[in-house]
Formats: C-alpha cells, sequence, structure tokens
C-alpha cells in the first residue's frame, strides 16, 4: 500500500451497552505520553478520582445486537496495551474505567486532556468531551476517542504494508467535580500505549473460498454466528467480510 487511504471506514456498532455507575462519551481527542496503562502521579493537583484500568472487549458471547456489554466491575479484562488497525478503524476508543478516590464520594467527569506522542514527538494534544457519574463506593466507564482526523490520516500513511506498525503512547487527564460543591479536580495521568498498523487485524481464514481462481480472496460470506467485534478493527481480529469493498486493508491482495 503506497498511497494514504480515505475509503470509508468501519463504523463501531453502537448503542453500547454500560452498565454500574456509568457514561459515556467523548470524541476527536489524542493523548499524552507513557506507557501500558500506567498511572503517573502530579502532587500539586488534587486527585479526586483515578482511572482504575483500561478495559479489554467483552467476551464473544455478551456482544449482541444490542451493542457490547461494559459494566462498572473491577473484575472485567484488562488491557496493558491497545492494538488499532487504521484500515478498517477510524479511531481506537479507549474505554476506561474510574473510581472516586473515597469510596463515600460521588463525582461526575467533565472531560479529559489527552496527548498522543511518538517518540520525542507530540503528535496532538487534545481537549475533548467526556461524561461519567461515579456514584459513591462505585467505578464508571468512560469511552475516549483518540485519534482525530488529521492525526488518523498522518499514522496510516506512514503503514505501508499490513506487517507495517508503529507504536503511539495516549496520556489522558480526566476532568471532573463533586456534584455537591467544590472547586474543578483531575485524576493523575493516565498513560496507554496504542500499537498502530494497517491491515494486521483482518482475518481471511472464514473469508477464503478455496474453489475459487484467485488465491487467497475473500469470498465467503460470514456465517450467522461470526463475532462481530465491539469495534471493528480494534483490540481484536475483525473478519474480512465485514470490510471487504469498503477499504483495500481487507482485500487479501493487497500487501
Amino acid at each position: 500500500m503506497t498511497e494514504p487511504r480515505s475509503e470509508p471506514r468501519l463504523a463501531p456498532r453502537l448503542p453500547f451497552l454500560l452498565r454500574g455507575a456509568v457514561t459515556v462519551v467523548a470524541l476527536a481527542g489524542s493523548s499524552l505520553a507513557a506507557c501500558g496503562g500506567a498511572q503517573t502521579p502530579d502532587a500539586e493537583k488534587h486527585h479526586a478520582f483515578f482511572v482504575r484500568s483500561a478495559l479489554a472487549p467483552p467476551p464473544a458471547g455478551q456482544s449482541g445486537a444490542t451493542g457490547c456489554v461494559y459494566s462498572g466491575s473491577p473484575d472485567q479484562a484488562t488491557l496493558f496495551k491497545g492494538h488499532v488497525d487504521l484500515g478498517v478503524a477510524a479511531t481506537y476508543q479507549l474505554t476506561l474505567l474510574v473510581e472516586a478516590a473515597e469510596p463515600s464520594t460521588t463525582m461526575t467527569v467533565t472531560g479529559a486532556h489527552v496527548v498522543l506522542t511518538q517518540g520525542d514527538k507530540t503528535l496532538s494534544d487534545t481537549e475533548t468531551v467526556a461524561n461519567a457519574f461515579i456514584d459513591a463506593g462505585k467505578d464508571a466507564v468512560v469511552l475516549i476517542g483518540m485519534f482525530d482526523p488529521v492525526t488518523r490520516d498522518e499514522l496510516d500513511s506512514a503503514l505501508r504494508t499490513r506487517h507495517a506498525t508503529q507504536l503511539v503512547v495516549a496520556n489522558i487527564e480526566l476532568r471532573g467535580r463533586n456534584p455537591s460543591g467544590g472547586g474543578d479536580v483531575v485524576s493523575p495521568v493516565f498513560s496507554f500505549g496504542i500499537e498502530v498498523c494497517s491491515g494486521c487485524l483482518v482475518d481471511f481464514s472464514s473469508g477464503n473460498d478455496n474453489t475459487a481462481r484467485v488465491q487467497p480472496n475473500c469470498l465467503m460470506p460470514a456465517r450467522p454466528d461470526t463475532h462481530r467485534p465491539c469495534f471493528p478493527g480494534q483490540d481484536e481480529p475483525v473478519p474480512c467480510q465485514l470490510c471487504v469493498g469498503t477499504s483495500p486493508a481487507c482485500d487479501p491482495g493487497q500487501p
């Protein structure tokens, strides 16, 4: 693949079903540098809440027509690093589990400061919307999009083959307040590495028709029980049938 691709991308399957002390949504964005889902303390700021972990996709059996189930339970599977295929996905949707520092306190998340870096280079530095209510003694789920369109296309254009990867680091500082009073508060910076590729997560195994003249191919239709990822092109394989014809990355003939 020698040219940037601007073909339509698969949209995430929405709505998302978030259970517990929840709520979602964050747009655009990017992130602050570091790696592997670590908290970076800041002694000069009052940290009334913090990011507990980055959440892994729910098991296949929990995905359905209503969307993907993310709960406020701390027992969910977590991620130490993310993977995103920009040949399929428009951004990386980082799903965070957040918790109040004091178990008797309720908090609201109102926004996020997200900075994406690659080595010593800052790719983007963005204030973005994020909403969640953290009930006393419970956790909440926050969803934040990591890549704005310019940053996404810049990364994608540098990935010449489906085997090429780049590592970017997102540092996220959440902002919020106690709804019962008090000033604004922030979380410690949460740092998370994301491996970026273009075509590496596309799975051709279930789509190949062995009787066809051209090998390999993606001519077989998807089975009714085919697992459809919560976020196609993110953190788990995506069957080629879900994106063939809409993205060059889903063409098995592409290098």
